[in-house]
């Protein structure tokens, strides 16, 4: 296949995939600031997201993704990451606060717990954000640990 035909394949791809990310900029810019306030514990981990519109504004749910094993004896298994978040500069990122809830999940083995605020950015942005403890079963690894202990993007 010729190269230029490769790259035009490439611009092609780039255009469907930014005209299918309908995400306003403020949203896209909240998402970035909330996604900082991730503290991780033992190493370093990528924020996943869902964001979603509904009838009553934008629900966005935060997290941090798991890190598969990657080759060696442990190869396939996957661990959750733990983490703080800085909930007082979260609450200064809205403008109204109208819920705010905490809550645990326990499973088998482990405990997942999560935080639920709904507001408003400014008076014509409603959103509902969750800032899960866990990913949600259907996401994938973030990351990939390598024998050698080298940590890459999944």
């Amino acid at each position: 296949m010729p190269v230029h035909h490769l790259l035009r394949q490439l611009e092609d791809y780039r255009a469907r995939r930014q005209d299918r990310d309908r995400r306003p900029d403020w949203l896209v810019e909240f998402i970035a600031a909330a996604a900082e306030l991730f503290e991780p514990l033992d190493e370093v981990a990528r924020v996943g997201f869902d964001c979603r519109l509904t009838e009553c504004g934008w629900r966005v749910a935060l997290y941090l993704g798991e890190t598969e094993e990657i080759g060696g004896s442990r190869d396939g298994a996957r661990r959750s990451t733990a983490f703080h978040f800085d909930i007082l500069r979260l609450i200064e990122l809205f403008s109204v606060i109208e819920t705010l809830r905490w809550g645990s999940l326990p499973a088998v083995g482990e405990s997942a717990s999560s935080l639920e605020i709904e507001g408003r950015l400014a008076v014509d942005r409603p959103l509902k954000l969750l800032i899960a403890g866990l990913p949600p079963g259907e996401a994938g690894a973030a990351l990939h640990r390598r024998p050698d202990g080298r940590l890459e993007p999944a």
